[in-house]
């Protein structure tokens, strides 16, 4: 349990760790965005130039035109330096100051003429805020899906998608004059990311609701995403590095890695988001997985259209309308505000505790900075006035400062505490009696009383119409019901135990998993579990692990209101099954010296103690005790017909009739094979011979089947012996007593078998 708690505290600090470096990278480019646009305004000038330096076009309202600049102009010289290519221009523009004269000399016809322009406009503070808001989007939806509990692929895919994009718009403009070096980190970064969004928004999209059918059965897909979407953004940053730094490669005889990305890898990227969340939100099983995918994909449909649109016209050469650009914000702030509406509505991730808690919990803390400075600022002036001057005021003040920093902590905590038990007692409550659960747990001895008490508290705690637990073997596959428990107006049979395979596509999942699932992400694989899940009514499947492996299943059933279960009642199931699993596996280590792992019973060493004290206590009071020798008639032959799984099944099966149909003070064992030793204090031969009747009729009527849905019975003979008081020694009348009722038994076997026969043996005669 320790080191489970250590490896959860050592990934929830690897996640804080990820969180604070990905923020701060993308501070970083926001600032350096900011840094960029500054530069760039400072710098504008409002002209567009060709390769031989003729102005192609004038901005009206900026410097340029101010100037006098016109179309058709040739800039010869910058400051009196002559320039005579694009690159040797922006040299010199970088040493524009804003609104500092510029001296710019052109060629206008056969005349050369100088103009004093002064450049610089003001900083595009709605653009910069613009990009800051996506950033803040993207990066806050991403972070918050990715710090809640439990750990989920799903939210690491979200978190590295929505990092992408916010780096993606925090980096700065692609055109800065005279700083070639960042517009190339700029192009390089643009396309590394672009890259990285192709791959984590079709690997979660394959993943909403749950693994695309499509991808459970072609799992070569998710990699096929990350080569293609990794490969083609570095393919075309290393395309922009040979172009720019003129490397003499073969890149240069190739096509341009942002045409490929733009015009080829766009569409596909879309029809491919289109394909994988549309078939979710039409063929997914349950309405609430369909909801998710449709919304997600509403979130995305903006963007799907622009990169459709966008792509088919420059295959055609068709020019993109103006107002593209203007309603941009409004073709990506969809994405993020769709997931906060699937996670916090449609429980892609269940946030609605978090939320509400976290913004009780910024309420708090910023009232208690308030009051802290408010504490120091009405501190500081009573001492000013009460010690005018002098160091003693500042000692005083600084004093009083440090005790307010000392109790500020604790005093958040009291509060923090205070606001859990005024506004979520019910989370309180519930927790506290999944604690308290867990620690009675142990008191209940064995495990089949264990689990009973486990599913009857959990029925009451989460008022469910059912509950059960299973015990899995590891050694055989076979998978018991242990208790279960079941809403009085709906009551369910007890299941019948089931061979499993480890290799079961649900088991699985399950085990590498290791948390609570819902019942549909078991159901959607081909399982043998699937039936078993529907019997029992259960809306949630929690693994229970042993030292190794997984060692039984708690089926928790719907609630009877309805509703769903929050992520914080799933997280204290994930957390209580740990505690229900440990505590299973040391009590079945500590009956496997006492009773046998297969059918439950008494060991044949530990019958034969039991046998030999009731022996004692018959002999010392004079009270009546029965034997009986039980052997399954022509069990081989189930073993030779269905194989050996099913007739452990069988066993066990007939082991529960057995011990069932005894009292509290009787006992069984399994004596060896296939034969059981009754053992019945306080029982003369006539109520033993009715027991054993009982026993006999209640396995013959049972119909037991084999993997492939074959029905069969099997049949019991009984041997009955009572304890004489003058049998001897306890050593002699224990063998005597053992050896009568095997006697009886051959007679009941010789006679044709499923009958009951007494000692001493009536001759046939």
């Amino acid at each position: 349990m320790s080191m489970e708690r250590d490896g959860k505290a050592t990934a929830h600090k690897l996640r804080i760790t990820a969180v604070i470096l990905v923020t701060a990278f993308a501070t970083l480019l926001v600032f350096s965005q900011w840094w960029g646009r500054k530069f760039r305004a400072d710098h504008t000038v409002g002209i567009l130039i060709e390769n031989k330096l003729r102005i192609t076009g004038v901005t009206p309202g900026l410097p340029a035109e101010r100037g006098g600049l016109l179309v058709g102009d040739q800039i010869v010289a910058v400051n009196g330096q002559p320039v005579s290519s694009n690159s040797e221009y922006d040299r010199a523009a970088a040493g524009y100051q804003a609104g500092q004269p510029a001296q710019l000399q052109v060629r206008r016809g056969d005349e050369t003429l100088t103009f004093t322009i002064r450049p610089g406009v003001e900083f595009p503070w709605g653009e910069f805020i613009e990009s800051l808001a996506i950033v803040l989007a993207y990066l806050g939806i991403g972070i918050l899906a990715f710090l809640l509990p439990p750990p989920d692929t799903r939210k690491l895919l979200l978190f590295m998608f929505t990092a992408a994009i916010a780096f993606e718009f925090a980096l700065p403009p692609f055109s800065l004059i005279g700083s070639p070096m960042v517009e190339l980190a700029t192009g390089v970064l643009f396309y590394l990311f672009t890259g990285l969004q192709f791959a984590t928004e079709l690997h979660l999209a394959s993943s909403i609701p749950d693994v695309h059918p499509w991808i459970a059965r072609r799992p070569w897909l998710i990699r096929l995403f990350y080569v293609v979407g990794i490969g083609l953004g570095v393919y075309a940053a290393l395309t922009i590095l040979n172009f720019v730094l003129g490397w003499q490669s073969f890149l240069g005889a190739l096509p341009f890695g942002g045409y490929i990305i733009d015009y080829y890898l766009f569409p596909v990227w879309a029809l491919s988001l289109l394909l994988l969340l549309g078939t979710q939100a039409i063929r997914y099983p349950t309405p609430l997985g369909r909801h998710q995918a449709l919304l997600v994909l509403l979130g995305t449909s903006p963007w799907l259209l622009y990169a459709l649109y966008t792509s088919t016209s420059g295959l055609f050469g068709l020019p993109l309308p103006e107002w593209l650009e203007t309603y941009w914000p409004l073709i990506v702030f969809p994405f993020p505000v769709a997931i906060f509406i699937a996670m916090y509505r449609y429980q892609l991730f269940d946030i609605q505790v978090v939320v509400r808690k976290g913004l009780m919990y910024s309420a708090l803390t910023g009232a208690l900075v308030l009051i802290f400075y408010g504490s120091l600022g009405a501190g500081s002036f009573l001492l000013t006035r009460l010690l005018p001057g002098g160091t003693s005021s500042i000692w005083l003040f600084a004093g009083t400062a440090l005790v307010l920093g000392l109790v500020f902590q604790p005093l958040r905590e009291v509060f923090q505490h205070m606001v859990d038990a005024r506004f979520f007692p019910e989370q309180r409550a519930f927790r506290q009696q999944l604690l308290d659960l867990a620690s009675q747990l142990p008191a209940h001895g064995k495990v089949p009383r264990m689990g009973r008490h486990l599913v009857a508290q959990l029925q009451e705690i989460f008022e469910l119409r059912s509950a059960a637990v299973l015990s899995l073997d590891p050694a055989t596959g076979i998978l018991s019901p242990l208790a279960a428990v079941v809403h009085a107006d709906e009551p369910i049979p007890a299941g019948d135990p089931l061979i499993i395979s480890r290799q079961d596509p649900g088991i699985e999942l399950l085990s590498k998993i290791q948390r609570p699932l819902p019942v549909e992400r078991i159901t959607a694989k081909e399982t043998r579990l699937a039936g078993l899940l529907e019997h029992y009514g259960t809306a949630i499947v929690v693994p229970l692990f042993g030292a190794q492996a997984l060692s039984g299943l708690l089926l928790v059933g719907r609630k009877r209101s309805g509703q769903q279960f929050r992520a914080e009642q799933v997280d204290m199931l994930s957390f209580l099954a740990r505690h229900v699993g440990m505590v299973f596996e040391n009590a079945r280590l500590y009956e496997s010296a006492t009773y046998d792992s297969l059918t439950g019973m008494l060991r044949r060493e530990a019958v034969f103690e039991r046998l030999a004290q009731e022996i004692r206590r018959a002999t010392r009071y004079g009270r009546p005790l029965a034997v009986g020798m039980a052997d399954m008639d022509f069990f081989k032959l189930v073993n030779d017909n269905f194989g050996h799984p099913t007739g452990d099944i069988t066993l066990k099966r007939v082991a529960q009739v057995l011990t069932g149909a005894l009292r509290g003070t009787d006992f069984v064992g399994r004596y060896g094979g296939e034969e059981f030793l009754l053992i019945l204090p306080e029982t003369d031969l006539r109520s033993a011979t009715e027991v054993a009747e009982r026993i006999r009729g209640v396995i013959e009527a049972m119909v037991c089947q084999s993997p492939d849905g074959t029905p069969f019975r099997v049949t019991i003979s009984i041997g009955i012996a009572t304890l004489s008081l003058e049998s001897g020694d306890e050593q002699g009348a224990l063998d005597q007593l053992v050896q009568q009722a095997d006697e009886a038994l051959m007679a009941a076997k010789a006679r044709g078998r499923n009958r009951i026969e007494t000692y001493p043996v009536t001759s046939t005669d």
